[in-house]
């Protein structure tokens, strides 16, 4: 069997083409998911006694790194109230430090690593300092770095990010096209990203075309907030607005991503596992919460709770489940992908598996069995405490 054939899982979906939630229903739910960063209260503003603290944990655990910087960039930081636009695929960090900063000889888990974000992704600053800006974003809070931002008015800033003509990136990765513009030049976004649409097209033989999209790039220019137009190829893999919620949709977009690199909090450019489903159903318009234990709380679907059931009891409520439904035990989100020759699969983006005895990297997006070991007691399968239905 060829796990990687969308024909074997459609075989398994009962209604592929069935929308799983209406507009108003995806519209409700993503209003209580994602702040409005441009509502006139400040909230979560960190406290520098806090930070600084933080910074002594770190001295004690990486004698090997000299903070001495990043202690300062906090002490000269000011309180704000600004906002901006990403200009660049950018890292947030959990203080304002751009080592990587690992626990023993593990090198795959960076701790400072919150979130990645996109181009074009709106902030509220809170706290700025010489090189980098303490940030809100609609679904996360952390440090960026002032070189990858651009601060505008906030007017702008939101009517940007409110943009109701854009295309969606519905494939791993898409690129502006190559320009002498290094500005907009080969930029990259990943899948679910927004690409808000510009004016213009292109005259081919006297005749206007739409041989290329033509998007909405903001950028720096004298230090402020500024936009170009650039290009996207007609073949690109985007759609025109979001795709439909369907079980088909999922499909396909989850199987651009199998074989991905895992990324924790985004790291490396990656994605981990959390972000992976996120991407996905972000195509689709619905802006799940960033990390895992905040997507297992969720007020959408039909929820199931596995954490006191049996062996037999898990398999039995899988029954009820199709292709995109959500599983999660503690800190792993996964997608169930279905019931083929009497097995139960899920498609998850994870770091380590256990064979002979020892735990194994795989850093991988991956369509597995659900009885894909963790550890030598733990499975998927017997670690499994929530599960959610994805449709109304």
């Amino acid at each position: 069997m060829d796990i990687t054939d969308k024909k074997v899982w459609l075989k398994t979906i009962k209604s592929a083409d069935k929308v799983l939630f209406s507009k108003d229903r995806i519209e409700q739910f993503n209003g209580t998911v994602n702040k409005n960063i441009f509502a006139t209260s400040k909230e979560n503003i960190p406290d520098f006694d806090m930070l600084i603290s933080s910074l002594r944990t770190l001295t004690a655990r990486y004698k090997k790194v000299d903070i001495s910087s990043v202690e300062s960039e906090i002490r000269n930081a000011s309180y704000a109230d600004e906002f901006a636009l990403t200009i660049n695929r950018t890292a947030m960090r959990a203080l304002p430090i751009k080592n990587f900063l690992f626990s023993g000889e593990e090198r795959d888990i960076d701790r400072m690593q919150e979130t990645g974000l996109e181009i074009g992704e709106a902030l509220r600053i809170l706290l700025k300092g010489k090189r980098w800006a303490y940030t809100e974003s609609p679904f996360y809070g952390g440090w960026v770095k002032l070189a990858d931002i651009a601060i505008g008015d906030k007017e702008t800033v939101k009517q940007f990010a409110g943009a109701k003509e854009f295309f969606v990136v519905t494939g791993n990765y898409v690129y502006t096209i190559p320009s002498i513009n290094k500005k907009i030049s080969m930029r990259m976004f990943g899948m679910g990203a927004k690409l808000v649409k510009a004016e213009g097209r292109i005259a081919v033989s006297g005749e206007v075309q739409t041989v290329q999209r033509v998007v909405k790039l903001p950028v720096k220019k004298h230090g402020k907030l500024a936009f170009e137009s650039a290009l996207v190829s007609h073949n690109a893999d985007v759609s025109d607005g979001y795709l439909a919620p369907t079980r088909r949709n999922i499909l396909e977009e989850a199987l651009k991503l199998v074989g991905e690199r895992y990324g924790w909090g985004d790291s490396f450019g990656a994605r981990d596992c959390s972000s992976t489903i996120r991407s996905i159903y972000e195509t689709m318009g619905i802006l799940l919460p960033r990390d895992a234990k905040e997507q297992e709380k969720i007020m959408l679907g039909k929820r199931f709770d596995f954490s006191q059931m049996s062996l037999k009891e898990k398999l039995k409520a899988l029954d009820k489940f199709q292709l995109g439904d959500l599983l999660f035990m503690k800190g792993h989100v996964m997608m169930y992908f279905g019931k083929v020759n009497g097995t139960h699969y899920i498609f998850h983006n994870f770091h380590r598996t256990y064979a002979n005895g020892r735990s194994i990297p795989v850093n991988s997006a991956l369509i597995t069995p659900i009885s894909v070991p963790f550890s030598a007691e733990k499975t998927a399968r017997s670690e499994i405490r929530t599960g959610i239905v994805m449709e109304e």
